[in-house]
Parts: C-alpha cells; sequence; structure tokens
C-alpha cells in the first residue's frame, strides 16, 4: 500500500459496519453512550473511530487532529464518511 488508498469516500452501505480507523460523522440528535447531551462543536466535526464493541463505539481523534475526546457513542448515532 502506498498511502493513497488508505482512505476511500463513500456513503455507509447495509452490512458495511463501522471499524477501528474509519472516519465518522455523527447525527444532528447524537448523545453520549450514557445519554448525556453532547456538544455541538462535537456533533459538527468528522471523528476516527478507535474502538468498537457491539452498539458501543468509541470515537477519539477529530480528522484535525486538534482534539482527542475518547468518548463512547451508540453506533446508531453515526455515518461513515471514510473506510480503511
Amino acid at each position: 500500500m502506498d498511502g493513497t488508498d488508505a482512505l476511500v469516500q463513500g456513503p455507509q452501505e447495509s452490512g458495511d459496519s463501522i471499524r477501528p480507523g474509519d472516519v465518522v460523522e455523527l447525527e444532528v440528535t447524537a448523545t453520549y453512550y450514557d445519554g448525556r447531551i453532547m456538544p455541538e462543536w462535537v456533533k459538527a466535526d468528522k471523528w476516527i473511530v478507535r474502538n468498537v464493541s457491539g452498539d458501543r463505539v468509541i470515537i477519539n481523534e477529530n480528522v484535525s487532529g486538534t482534539h482527542n475526546i475518547m468518548c463512547p457513542v451508540r453506533m446508531k448515532y453515526l455515518r461513515k464518511i471514510y473506510k480503511r
């Protein structure tokens, strides 16, 4: 792999599950995994997935590298925008 094919843009399709390393966007109705309100600045950014366990997804670093938040979010609130 030469690095040019590390990220491929595409919509999330049925059976195209979210995996660590994927870049995701949050739905406008997103909350933290425990139901707490999520700040708008978090929902407005694009995040790199750190870990996935069932419907619990840990988002970590934003794509610009300015924030590391390590937050659990329910998968239903995420839309994959890039896949590895």
